[in-house]
């Protein structure tokens, strides 16, 4: 296999919780937000990353970006290790779309300003601005409005048409679709997928929405409380997941058969905060097959079968015992 375009190692990511005046530590104290987080993405392939609010997606995307400090791990991009020291191969490369597109937009400057303004940062020959819009499907009427005069749809793919600019080879999107009509989703997500065919980009898609990511991703990780329960192939995920927490999440999405029933194992409570994170498996409070070792002792993320990972100290009988239950989840 050719060599990952993107490369996560034990990625962790702490917040000093006490810091004095002047930037004085006081006594240390921790929270751990992310946990040895490992996985690779390749070249012309899209990684859905999947969680719940809490989980630590948006973290994760800001430390991959060099956004947000990290605390141990490495981060590679095209061979390349990433520091802050050397970030300009990453920033070139690679670009990031926000959740809030208007509130990551200038107020003050042009759409025209706005999707040629990393050429200027960067001191790339300028493109024009219509060429720019155009390959997102903006007509060119809308190079000399601002922000506040776009839709959500457009204010969308002006930010990709921004991202575009300097040819990247890796997206990062963050809840590209949040708070758009299906219809207009359907459309952001269909011109980032022939984008990422004909251009051959890569693509890290974070969303809650799993029936989206199912459909655009070619692979799936999931993560809870800054920890990657499972990654795989998204078919083969979505079709016999190895932990309870993916089951339940695809369990839980709305069902278009009325006949179908409820699974008895849709997740229950919410999420914990990370400053009472549960001991052993973060995932055993609220875990419908939780035993005593996963309350005292936290599980690895190992590989199971080729290309799929788990987290779990019983996903080998968790799989093995889903039978008729996976006739339940969503397909």
């Amino acid at each position: 296999m050719t060599q990952p375009i993107l490369s996560v190692i034990d990625l962790s990511v702490d917040l000093d919780l006490h810091r004095g005046f002047f930037g004085k530590s006081k006594p240390e104290q921790a929270l751990n937000l992310l946990k040895e987080i490992t996985f690779d993405l390749h070249a012309a392939e899209t990684l859905g990353l999947v969680g719940e609010s809490g989980s630590g997606k948006s973290t994760l995307a800001r430390a991959i970006m060099g956004l947000q400090a990290i605390s141990s791990g490495q981060i590679s991009f095209e061979g390349h290790p990433v520091s802050a020291a050397k970030i300009s191969h990453l920033r070139q490369g690679a670009a990031m779309m926000f959740q809030d597109p208007i509130g990551s937009l200038s107020p003050r400057m042009t759409v025209a300003a706005l999707v040629t303004e990393p050429l200027v940062i960067h001191g790339q020959p300028k493109q024009s601005a219509n060429t720019l819009l155009a390959r997102v499907g903006l007509p060119p009427e809308l190079a000399d409005r601002y922000p506040h005069q776009l839709s959500g749809g457009q204010a969308r793919r002006v930010c990709l048409a921004r991202a575009l600019a300097l040819g990247p080879r890796l997206i990062v999107a963050d809840e590209p679709t949040a708070g758009l009509d299906v219809s207009i989703q359907g459309e952001v997500l269909n011109l980032m997928t022939d984008l990422k065919d004909r251009e051959g980009l890569s693509l890290l898609i974070i969303s809650h929405n799993l029936a989206m990511l199912r459909h655009v991703s070619d692979r799936v990780a999931i993560l809870y409380l800054g920890r990657l329960m499972e990654t795989g192939p998204t078919e083969e995920l979505f079709s016999r997941p190895m932990h309870p927490y993916t089951y339940s999440l695809i369990a839980s999405e709305p069902q278009p058969d009325p006949r179908k029933r409820r699974d008895d194992l849709v997740i229950k409570g919410e999420i914990p905060s990370v400053l009472r994170r549960p001991s052993g498996c973060v995932f055993h409070s609220r875990c419908p097959i939780a035993r005593d070792l996963c309350r005292k002792e936290e599980p690895a993320l190992r590989e199971v079968t080729t290309g799929r990972q788990v987290s779990c100290h019983f996903a080998e009988d968790f799989k093995n015992q889903q039978g008729e239950r996976n006739e339940l989840v969503h397909k």
